[in-house]
């Protein structure tokens, strides 16, 4: 049997084919997902503040400064192990993850 095309000639994506698109769409956004815990709130006050409009923005402004003001050598100076999230870190927006139960 022959699939039926709409007016526009193009073929329509099945429930699956969406649902795919979406997870991967997901799983891309997650890759670049940081947990700012019990600040966010304080994130989105600065943020609004300065007028930024996107949050990948302000990162990038807090980051340039961070540097510029050399913050970032005093923190190798403490030999602090930077790799591995602490338990405050894990939460978004005051909400556990799913796995953190």
């Amino acid at each position: 049997m022959e699939e039926k095309k709409p007016e526009g000639g193009r073929k329509r994506n099945t429930f699956f084919e969406v649902a795919e698109k979406r997870r991967k769409l997901s799983e891309e956004r997650n890759l670049t997902r940081v947990v700012l815990g019990e600040t966010f709130q304080r994130w989105r006050a600065m943020k609004e503040q300065r007028g930024v409009k996107t949050d990948a923005q302000f990162a990038k402004i807090l980051l340039d400064r961070y540097i510029h003001a050399g913050a970032w050598r005093s923190l190798e100076e403490t030999g602090a192990d930077w790799s591995t999230p602490t338990q405050k870190t894990r939460h978004t927006e005051g909400r556990r993850h799913a796995g953190d139960r």
